[in-house]
């Protein structure tokens, strides 16, 4: 690990956690996709663990498919130093409509990230460009990776988001731009723009709807790890990758 700034975060941070995983189905059949095996113990453990080293302490995972697995897991979270509490889908609702199901648990602006990627993720200097600029909405941005199974990005001079693609087939884009890299800085109005009880989808249709809106959207740049299990020759890498030690926690 490098050296990361263990200080206490105030904000929660909502982990989506609910996917069907259809595509590492080949290689992960039977536990929800962050549940999958790595060295004896589940992915998620593994992001929890990063994210708890660097100050965060409250959870919530915002469950869904096979959620029972999760919870029997990892429980409140007092096991592992820290507190977790669930947001149950009793259908899919997609990135946005999760964070709509779990309204109630929001209690002040928060961070929101994908259960199936893994980043050396250091919050504190996101939290001071968050200082600096008075921004409510952040996305954390990384070079492109795996070419059109990411959302591309592109930002002005002030680090403000311009457009927001999700998956788009335009090779150019993805040479010319960033990648939501799937941790955002979110305010609690952000709610306020999901339709209650739908499934819908914060990249496709959230994010594009406050760019249209000309609302103030900044990208943050991250240099470091970064990889999506949701393919299995990702989540191979990934296994190797923890068996070798080039991730490990004591």
């Amino acid at each position: 690990m490098t050296d990361l700034n263990p200080d206490t975060i105030d904000e929660k941070i909502f982990i989506l956690v609910g996917g069907l995983g259809t595509r590492l189905r080949s290689v992960v059949s039977d536990v929800p996709k962050p549940m999958a095996p790595v060295e004896g113990k589940p992915f998620l453990w593994y992001k929890l663990q990063q994210l708890k080293s660097v100050g965060f302490r409250n959870f919530v995972f915002c469950a869904g498919y096979l959620s029972e697995i999760i919870e029997d897991y990892f429980h409140d979270g007092k096991v592992f130093g820290v507190k977790i509490e669930y947001s149950h889908e009793d259908k899919r609702l997609g990135t946005a409509g999760a964070m709509w199901n779990a309204r109630d648990l929001v209690d002040g602006p928060f961070f929101m990230c994908n259960g199936d990627t893994y980043l050396n993720f250091n919050p504190h200097p996101m939290l001071n460009f968050i200082e600096k600029k008075d921004a409510k909405y952040v996305m954390l941005l990384t070079e492109p990776h795996e070419k059109g199974q990411e959302g591309v990005v592109s930002v002005d001079e002030d680090d403000r988001i311009k457009s927001f693609v999700e998956k788009p087939d335009d090779e150019n884009l993805l040479n010319q731009n960033y990648i939501n890299a799937g941790i955002y800085y979110l305010h609690p109005d952000v709610i306020d723009l999901i339709p209650a009880d739908q499934k819908v989808s914060i990249e496709r249709e959230i994010f594009p709807k406050m760019l249209e809106k000309n609302t103030p959207f900044y990208g943050y740049e991250y240099e470091g790890y970064f990889i999506d299990i949701g393919i299995p020759k990702n989540y191979d890498r990934f296994c190797d990758d923890v068996k070798s030690g080039k991730i490990s926690f004591d």
